[in-house]
């Protein structure tokens, strides 16, 4: 083959050309706002990223305060596994399922929900866990000791949270967020307060 040679004027021309293409290019792109699309498309797309990493993480702390709130009071879960109903009288299981850093997590569940009555929880799909109080004495002896704490606690009243004395089961269920945080505020249930400000999705780098 004949091999291809080059004069040093064609070369600096062929150089030349090429830079001017590129800026060309490059100048034509910065008028019509090429890179400023670019930009824009990878800046929103990580702030759309963080935003619904946010959003998870703040549904997934409101799941587990459900679970924990619901399992201080003794209230019954339901979760459907696998077709079958399954009930604990602790959250075992659901939390388990509703945690992402747990083994046993399942994103096929997605929601709790509190009811009044066993009757009301055989409504909902299988994907969503189901708690209600229990018919049981120590049931109404933790409402007595929220609104004798309540009572107890110097400059707290049930008015500061929009609820009236006394606290009934219909408030456990109703008001649930509400009576939370009146037992976080009184001590009666101190780890709720914990778990209601600290949980964050760790990293898994």
């Amino acid at each position: 083959m004949k091999k291809l040679s080059l004069t040093r004027m064609e070369i600096i021309t062929l150089i030349v050309t090429v830079l001017v293409i590129i800026f060309a290019t490059l100048a034509v792109s910065y008028t019509t706002g090429f890179f400023d699309d670019i930009i824009d498309r990878f800046v929103n797309h990580n702030v759309i990223d963080a935003e619904r990493d946010f959003e998870e993480e703040a549904r997934i702390m409101r799941l587990l305060r459900k679970i924990g709130y619901g399992n201080h009071l003794h209230f019954e879960f339901q979760i459907i596994r696998d077709g079958e109903r399954h009930i604990s009288g602790g959250s075992g299981f659901p939390q388990m399922a509703i945690d992402p850093f747990n083994p046993w997590h399942d994103p096929f569940y997605t929601d709790v929900v509190f009811v009044h009555t066993e009757a009301e929880a055989l409504d909902f799909p299988d994907n969503i866990i189901v708690a209600w109080p229990r018919e049981y004495p120590f049931t109404a002896n933790r409402i007595n000791n929220i609104n004798r704490n309540v009572n107890m606690t110097p400059g707290v009243t049930f008015e500061d949270f929009e609820l009236s004395y006394p606290i009934t089961v219909a408030d456990l269920v109703d008001n649930w967020e509400k009576v939370g945080d009146m037992m976080v505020i009184t001590g009666t249930f101190e780890w709720f307060g914990s778990l209601y400000n600290g949980y964050t999705i760790r990293s898994e780098n």
